[in-house]
Parts: C-alpha cells; sequence; structure tokens
C-alpha cells in the first residue's frame, strides 16, 4: 500500500461527477448554492495593513467547475507567497485535529487570492469539492467513496488508513538526509483520521488504483460495473480553462481538465502523448492515461523529495514515449 497523497483528486472528480450525473449537483452552479457559507465571498485586490489585503466583491461568485478547473481563485496557502496565503497559514488550515466541515468553513472566511475564471492557481478547492459531496450526498465523504466507488470497482486496499494488521504492507515514506534516505514514521497512518480530505489523503495499492485508471480508460465502466457515462469520463479529461487562462506554469505543454491536467504540447510536456490526462501526488506517485493508444502507466513512489519525483517521472515519460 502506498499514500497516494495528491492522486486523491482525480478520485474527487469521478464523486463530484457521479453527483452530477444523479441530477444533484451541477458544475456550473454558484459554490454557494451548495455550501451557504461562502456567499458573499470576497477577493484581493490590494495589499493592506497589518497583513490583511483589501478586498471587494468578485465580478461572478466561484462556480462548482472553476474548482474543479483550478480557477475558482483559491489557493494552498504554501506554494505562493501573498497576504492571502499569510492568512491561510494563520487560520492552521493543515491542522489535522479539525473536520473537513471545519477546514472548509475557514476557507470560506478568508479572501479569495483572485477573480474567479481568470488565473489557474493550485489550491484547496478540491478539499470544498469533497465538503459539497457531503452535503449533497448526505454521507461522510469517505464512506459516499467506499460506497460507491471503491467497493463497486473492487477496490478493496483504498481508504484513508490501515488496520494494525494490515500495517506492514503499508510502504515505508523516505526523506534525504546526510547519511543517505531516512526513514518515516507510519504511525499517523494506522488510525482513521479526524480530517478526511478530498484533495488528498487516501492510501491505496497499485493494483487497485490500476483499476481506478483502467474504469477512466474504459470510459467509466470496469469488469460490467459503470461508475461514470463515457460522456462524463471525457468532460473529465478535455480541456476546461477558459479562453486566455494560462495552464500550471510549472508543467508546460498542459492545460487543465477537471482535477487532472491534460497534455496540449507532448514536446513541452516531456513526451507524454497528447491528450493523456493525469495528475501526480507530493511524495511522488502518479497516473498516466493515455486514450488514444489506450495506455495507462502508473508509478507509486514514497519520497519526501518531490524534485526527484518530478525528475523520474520526466526520465519515465523519454524512456516510454521520447522517440516516438
Amino acid at each position: 500500500w502506498y499514500k497516494i497523497f495528491s492522486l486523491t483528486k482525480p478520485v474527487t472528480s469521478v464523486a463530484m461527477l457521479m453527483l452530477q450525473e444523479q441530477g444533484k449537483l451541477s458544475l456550473d452552479d454558484p459554490l454557494a448554492k451548495y455550501l451557504p457559507e461562502f456567499e458573499g465571498l470576497q477577493v484581493a485586490v490590494a495589499d493592506g495593513a497589518d497583513g490583511v489585503p483589501q478586498t471587494a466583491a468578485p465580478r461572478h461568485p466561484p462556480t462548482l467547475r472553476e474548482l474543479m478547473n483550478q480557477t475558482a481563485g483559491f489557493s494552498y496557502g504554501v506554494f505562493t507567497q501573498s497576504q492571502v496565503d499569510a492568512l491561510y497559514l494563520r487560520a492552521d488550515l493543515f491542522n489535522p485535529q479539525q473536520t473537513l466541515e471545519e477546514l472548509v468553513g475557514k476557507l470560506s472566511r478568508l479572501p479569495l487570492l483572485y477573480e474567479p475564471g481568470t488565473v489557474w492557481n493550485y489550491s484547496l478547492s478540491v478539499d470544498i469539492q469533497a465538503r459539497v459531496v457531503e452535503v449533497v450526498s448526505g454521507l461522510p465523504y469517505d464512506e459516499f467513496l467506499a460506497r460507491n466507488i471503491f467497493q463497486p470497482l473492487g477496490m478493496q486496499d483504498t481508504g484513508y488508513y490501515v488496520s494494525a494488521a494490515q500495517a506492514p504492507r503499508l510502504a515505508v515514506s523516505y526523506k534525504p538526509g546526510e547519511n543517505g534516505l531516512e526513514p518515516q514514521d507510519n504511525t499517523r497512518y494506522l488510525t482513521k483520521p479526524t480530517l478526511i480530505q478530498g484533495g488528498s489523503g487516501l492510501i491505496s495499492s497499485m493494483d487497485d488504483y490500476l483499476r481506478f485508471a483502467r474504469m477512466l480508460l474504459n470510459g467509466g465502466e470496469l469488469d460490467g460495473v459503470r461508475i461514470l457515462s463515457a460522456e462524463s469520463v471525457a468532460e473529465m479529461a478535455r480541456d476546461q480553462l477558459p479562453e486566455g487562462v494560462a495552464g500550471p506554469s510549472w508543467v508546460q505543454g498542459n492545460r487543465f481538465g477537471l482535477n487532472v491536467a491534460v497534455v496540449e504540447d507532448s514536446v513541452k510536456a516531456g513526451h507524454l502523448p497528447v491528450g493523456t490526462y493525469w495528475w501526480w501526488g507530493i511524495q511522488g506517485p502518479w497516473m498516466w492515461v493515455d486514450p488514444a493508444n489506450k495506455r495507462i502507466v502508473l508509478g507509486m513512489l514514497q519520497n519526501t523529495d518531490y524534485r526527484h519525483s518530478r525528475k523520474v517521472h520526466g526520465t519515465i515519460s523519454h524512456i516510454l514515449f521520447g522517440g516516438q
């Protein structure tokens, strides 16, 4: 088993799209329709005194689609530096002792970093999506995933923690140190966390996540079990960015779909085939789904040096696709 970190995000895409297919939400609805605490959300317009930005009403409130294409205006607090990001850190958003409801409640009281629909910015928006799923479905997020995705797909080894009996199968994470790689403690993954997130936190096996990826490659169906329509999978995997909005700056040649990157230029994207949709986790696990060539590539790293992970990804992409 592996901690898959942000590979949790594509799973959240599927949860959201399932609810849209059931008519319980629409991606083009404003976020506040489902989470009223976001009514009256403000956006930062200039730096202010005492580290508190000046704000104004956004030109339009963020929608669920903007949450999923990372243009809703939220931030992570740790990947960029601004007065808004400083407020994120001050709000203790990463406290593991809080619930998802409490985390999202804190976010609703903080200003947006950008006008919705204008800038791609990696953010906590996928955790907000998970809270939307809870409210709309009436189920805790982990229970929704178990009932509607993991159990139907036969993903028996996927969840937010492992039991003591399962602990020996949980891969150890390593951190580079002065004397080589240093093993990291797995203790916190042996009990159910208080904070269940949509953007990170899942533990899975290579076999389980391959079943998830195969379902996507097959247009929403695996072994006779349909999770999503082919149309919804295509929606997830197409460029969802508004005209004039650039894709992620740190992965050239890519646009962005619904919680996944989408390759637009193979050469700039390190040889990944055009139309491949993908994501990865901060310790290196990754998924590439290549619909045109009916291929899936998965890798499971557990190394806190994310720069090393990206080098590994690039090397493997060159080996597999560089000569094509």
